[in-house]
């Protein structure tokens, strides 16, 4: 059974975009997440060391997307979604969602293992 973990909203400032103004200055980025993995291990067992440690996977994904400088909003989500799909081998897929602040403009993908 594959249940989801939702991470809500959460803001880094990243270098991102293709003009020079935005090269030039970070940009909030609102990213929100949910990744899909089985519970019963943890469930049964209430034990994070069944678990998916998503406290931690929050930190990872945002230092990597404070360290990192994309030209595409799209290119930014995926790779976020690769970075959880890596994360622990009990995620099976992951779904992300990226937004420029300033502008209004968000980017979805869903990235699966299978």
């Amino acid at each position: 059974m594959n249940n989801t973990i939702f991470l809500d909203t959460f803001i880094a400032r990243t270098v991102i975009g293709i003009y020079p103004e935005e090269r030039s200055n970070r940009q909030a980025v609102e990213i929100t997440v949910s990744f899909d993995y089985d519970f019963g291990d943890a469930t049964h067992n209430d034990d994070i060391t069944f678990a998916v440690d998503y406290a931690v996977l929050k930190e990872e994904l945002q230092a990597f997307v404070e360290g990192s400088h994309f030209n595409l909003l799209e290119t930014l989500t995926c790779e976020i979604a690769k970075k959880i799909l890596l994360f622990s081998n009990r995620v099976l897929s992951a779904s992300v969602k990226c937004k420029k602040v300033a502008v209004g403009v968000s980017a979805f993908v869903c990235l699966s293992k299978l």
